[in-house]
């Protein structure tokens, strides 16, 4: 007996939802999430969004709404640099935030999660609606919508205040409404196919990138729709819903920032990025490489906080941060960085189902221009900024078109075909369920798994602080007086605070005890990563979760620790 459609569909949606609400409770903290908390709810109370303006505000106004209503208000910093060019005070504010509100303030980051989490929901519907419309088969938008549901970076990522999730929903979602666009060739279609593209770049600017792109639709677009028509009348008519396209498209973007600032003339912005100063090798000077041209007076036909926020984003670009891969830590990057990391970071099924179905997407014009062109394009943008080679969740956004492409072999109607894919369809959805919760930890069986990763990779891609209420667990259970003492070292401020472990600075009299006593302490996986001295008591008596690891030395040992160290203190019964 077959399933109907609706009921598969349904029961996929479901099955997500509820790996993704359990998760929201089980992962502490991550270090982007407070500080995206605190920039939504200035937004609402504001109706601002300077803050955080790196990444654009749509995903986190929606996630903010239980902490408005809730009555949460955003800290303010003593030393709060107002309105002075590049200063980024959201991390701050968000550990502030932890700190004053404690484990209230993380049921209303749990609350945001939940809200969040509905653009992986999303996302899987986009998914399914994206390969229906491109084959015409609604197995193929199943068993891509299972890939996606079910990838365990999707699994990891969809539940955190981040924008990386609702991007790749956002961007699922235009491919669908572009393709569907170009094959009914109506104006009202190609402006929803531009109300998706502004939503995309509401929640992520990289997917701005996309818009050049956009002819490759109007080529697709002449051979698609009213094939009576001929060429060339064909091609004004695709170009005309292309401008109805960007038309919507900048509405809703400019709507998503209230429409403030647009219009402001170019020279009256105050930068602080290279590019835009003109001022190389001077960092943080404030300039304008425009103003006193001609084109100081132009009026910019963008919202202002996202012009700025662009230009704090291409100043982190002017500096090179810390890379690391396979044991090796460097400064600035490789521009094969993120390929391996995909090699590493996607499920070996997900792999497998691409090639088995590389004959399906690669000659098929539609499969170009709606999946593998934006794909290796975006792969391209972000691999050019070597500067930056830290976090893979930047590509997330090509997952869903990825997905699509992994199940449009089942075009073929050949049984060996089929039969590999629904096995690799079941390698990542066993995958994502044997990681659950730890998604964020992800690496396929090449590297061997979640406690592994960190071999590979650092950061976003194995430790970003998600661990510490599995630690709080841990500590649940060693109440016993009898236990050692125990140790942490610092994770970021306001994270114990709001996961309610006690903690207190490590106590002198018991470091320097003679005899000196054994202790434990733990010790994230990233900080290991970064302090060479935590190498020296590898491997670890026990793991917690996925990225923290519990060491046994000496009160004398820790001594010379101290700084670092919080001494935990189990609670009571």
């Amino acid at each position: 007996m077959r399933i109907p459609l609706w009921l598969a569909l349904g029961i996929i949606i479901v099955a997500q939802a509820v790996l993704l609400w359990n998760e929201a409770s089980r992962l502490s903290p991550t270090y982007d999430e407070p500080a995206h908390l605190v920039a939504g709810l200035e937004a609402w109370r504001t109706g601002r969004c300077d803050l955080y303006d790196v990444n654009p505000p749509l995903f986190r106004l929606w996630s903010a709404i239980p902490a408005v209503v809730g009555g949460a208000e955003v800290p303010m910093l003593p030393d709060d640099p107002a309105n002075v060019p590049g200063s980024r005070t959201e991390f701050k504010r968000g550990q502030a935030f932890l700190i004053q509100y404690r484990q209230q303030g993380m049921q209303w980051l749990i609350a945001a999660r939940r809200m969040n989490m509905l653009w992986a929901v999303l996302g899987t519907l986009g998914v399914f609606g994206l390969g229906l419309e491109l084959t015409g088969r609604p197995v193929v938008g199943l068993l891509a919508s299972l890939v996606w549901a079910f990838n365990p970076n999707i699994l990891g990522h969809g539940i955190l205040l981040t924008g990386d999730v609702p991007a790749a929903a956002a961007g699922a979602w235009f491919s669908f409404a572009a393709v569907r666009a170009c094959r009914l060739g109506t104006w009202a279609s190609a402006a929803r196919a531009g109300g998706w593209l502004g939503l995309a770049v509401l929640t992520k600017f990289t997917l701005a990138v996309l818009v050049p792109l956009l002819p490759v639709l109007a080529w697709l677009a002449r051979r698609s729709s009213r094939p009576w028509l001929p060429p060339w009348p064909r091609l004004a008519m695709g170009c005309a819903r292309m401008v109805v396209l960007l038309a919507a498209a900048w509405i809703v973007l400019a709507a998503g920032y209230r429409f403030q600032g647009i219009g402001r003339p170019l020279g009256d912005f105050q930068f602080i990025s290279r590019a835009l100063t003109g001022h190389e090798g001077q960092a943080m000077r404030p300039g304008n490489l425009f103003r006193g041209s001609r084109l100081s007076r132009v009026p910019v036909p963008l919202p202002a906080s996202l012009v700025q926020g662009i230009d704090n984003q291409w100043q982190d670009f002017d500096h090179p941060q810390r890379s690391y891969w396979r044991g090796r830590w460097q400064v600035g990057g490789w521009w094969w960085f993120y390929l391996a990391a995909l090699s590493v970071k996607l499920p070996l099924g997900l792999l497998a189902m691409l090639a088995v179905s590389a004959p399906a997407w690669a000659l098929r014009r539609p499969f170009w221009a709606a999946c593998l062109l934006p794909t290796l394009w975006l792969i391209a943008v972000v691999s050019a900024k070597t500067n930056m080679n830290e976090h893979v969740r930047y590509l997330w956004v090509v997952l869903p078109w990825l997905s699509v492409m992994a199940a449009a072999g089942w075009d073929f109607a050949n049984r060996i075909v089929r039969g590999l894919l629904i096995a690799g369809t079941a390698w990542v959805v066993a995958a994502g369920l044997t990681c659950w919760p730890w998604g964020i930890s992800y690496s396929n069986e090449l590297v061997g798994g979640i406690h592994q990763t960190w071999r590979v990779l650092a950061g976003s891609n194995v430790d970003w602080d998600q661990g510490w209420i599995a630690a709080r667990r841990w500590l649940e259970d060693h109440r016993a007086k009898s236990s050692p003492p125990i140790f942490a070292h610092r994770p970021s401020p306001g994270v114990l605070e709001a996961i309610g472990v006690a903690y207190t600075e490590p106590d002198s009299g018991l470091l320097d005890q003679d005899p000196p006593v054994r202790c434990r302490v733990l010790v994230s996986t990233q900080d290991r990563l970064e302090n060479a001295a935590y190498q020296a008591w590898w491997p670890p008596v026990e793991r917690i979760g996925c990225c923290i690891e519990v060491y046994e030395a000496s009160s004398e040992e820790l001594a010379a620790y101290a700084y670092h160290l919080v001494q935990l203190h189990p609670p009571l019964p």
